[in-house]
C-alpha cells in the first residue's frame, strides 16, 4: 500500500488523466460503468457510509484544498447498521464539545433505542427522531441537512454508490461463485480502481473510530491490502491514496449545530 505526499498525489492524478489510453485500461479494469454521480472533474475522495460535518470532513476539506482538487463524499447508505462499528454508531448519537463532562464530550441521542435496529436494516433505513417541515428523517437526511447548515454550496458534493457496488457484488458472484464470500472482498478492489486515474483516496488506515477495536486491522489485512495488490497487478499502478491521519476531534461536530439539533428533536 503506497503512501502519496498530498501534491504528489495531485501532479501524479492530473498527469494519469492526460493519458486516454491509461484512462481506458482502469475503466476496462473496473469492468463497468463508473457510478452515476462520479465527478468528471479531478476530485478528492473521503469514503465514508454517510457524508456528514464533523472534524474530520473539515480537515478532508482542508486538504483537498491544498491538493487543489473538489472534495468529493462517496457514501454507501446500504450497509447494514451495526452498533459494533463506532463510525455507524456515531451518526446516531451526535458528539459535541464539552468540558462539563469526563470525557470532554456530550453525545446527543437522535435514534431512540438503537440497539432495536443493530444488523436489521440499512442506514438508510434508520429512522431519527429529528423532523424537518414536519417531516421524519432517516439517518442519512439527517447528516445532509447538517451539511447544508454548515458547508453551504459544498454540501452536494456527495454521491451514493450502494447501487453500483451491488452491481459489483452480483457481478463477482456470478464470475467466480462465491456467493458467500464477505461482500466487501468482492467490491473492494473495484472501488479502489476509482482512485487509480478518477480521484485521490483520502484516508486513514492506521486509525480512526474503529481504530481500537480491531475490526480496522482485520479489514486492512483481509480486504484493503489484498486490493491494493491486485490492482497493482492488474494496471501497473498504485492507487492515489493520500493518508489524512485521524484526530480524536475528528470525531465531534461543529457547536453551532446544538440549537439546530434541540429545535428538530422538539
Amino acid at each position: 500500500m503506497r503512501e502519496f505526499a498530498p501534491d504528489e498525489a495531485a501532479r501524479e492524478l492530473m498527469r494519469r488523466r492526460s493519458d486516454a489510453a491509461l484512462m481506458r485500461r482502469v475503466e476496462d479494469y473496473i469492468g463497468c460503468l463508473v457510478p452515476a454521480g462520479l465527478p468528471k472533474v479531478p476530485f478528492a475522495g473521503l469514503a465514508r457510509h454517510v457524508a456528514t460535518c464533523r472534524g474530520e470532513d473539515s480537515a478532508f476539506m482542508m486538504m483537498a484544498s491544498e491538493m487543489g482538487l473538489d472534495p468529493w463524499w462517496v457514501t454507501y447508505h446500504e450497509d447494514v447498521f451495526t452498533t459494533s462499528n463506532a463510525d455507524k454508531a456515531g451518526y446516531c448519537k451526535i458528539p459535541f464539545a464539552d468540558s462539563r463532562q469526563d470525557t470532554g464530550v456530550r453525545k446527543v441521542p437522535v435514534v431512540h433505542k438503537m440497539g432495536q435496529y443493530d444488523n436489521r436494516c440499512s442506514l438508510a433505513e434508520l429512522p431519527t427522531c429529528c423532523q424537518v417541515d414536519g417531516r421524519s428523517l432517516n439517518v442519512p437526511e439527517l447528516h445532509r441537512h447538517f451539511r447544508k447548515k454548515v458547508y453551504n454550496g459544498t454540501s452536494e458534493n456527495a454521491i451514493d454508490i450502494s447501487a453500483w457496488l451491488k452491481q459489483i457484488v452480483d457481478r463477482e458472484q456470478r464470475l467466480v461463485g462465491q456467493a458467500n464470500c464477505n461482500n466487501s472482498r468482492l467490491y473492494y478492489p473495484f472501488y479502489l480502481g476509482l482512485f487509480v486515474c478518477h480521484g485521490v483516496l483520502v484516508e486513514d488506515f492506521a486509525g480512526g473510530p474503529n481504530g481500537n477495536t480491531g475490526q480496522l486491522e482485520r479489514f486492512v489485512q483481509g480486504v484493503a491490502l489484498p486490493a491494493f495488490r491486485r490492482i497493482k497487478e492488474a494496471t501497473g499502478l498504485d492507487v492515489l491514496y493520500v493518508r489524512l491521519p485521524w484526530e480524536p476531534h475528528f470525531a465531534v461536530y461543529p457547536d453551532v449545530l446544538l440549537l439546530e439539533l434541540k429545535a428538530m428533536m422538539a
